[in-house]
């Protein structure tokens, strides 16, 4: 399971390798898990033209991190949403990834 997920993180996996490494790992993997491999999911589902269905995968990914309080796992999901977003020219998008986990990290 680490294995394929540090193969995804090192960016070695073509899309489709990515994207069934991914379903494989959200079916059994449980807690950060399934949101760090949600999260490159939905970066595959990205690369497929599923933007909307990427973004989906992006905030479920970030939203179970937040209730786990995993730092983490909710950082890699906020940097793939702000990320794709960035892709689409979308920068007021993309600063709003950034800033809900900065907003988690750093308090008021």
């Amino acid at each position: 399971m680490d294995d394929e997920l540090a193969r995804m993180a090192a960016g070695t996996m073509r899309t489709a390798e990515m994207l069934e490494a991914s379903n494989h790992l959200m079916a059994s993997a449980q807690g950060a898990r399934w949101s760090q491999a949600a999260a490159y999911h939905g970066r595959a589902l990205y690369s497929l033209g599923r933007v909307a269905d990427a973004f989906a995968n992006f905030e479920e990914a970030w939203q179970r991190a937040d209730r786990l309080d995993d730092p983490a796992a909710g950082a890699l999901a906020s940097y793939m949403g702000a990320g794709c977003s960035l892709m689409l020219y979308d920068n007021v998008q993309a600063e709003q990834w950034c800033r809900r986990e900065l907003d988690v990290a750093v308090p008021d």
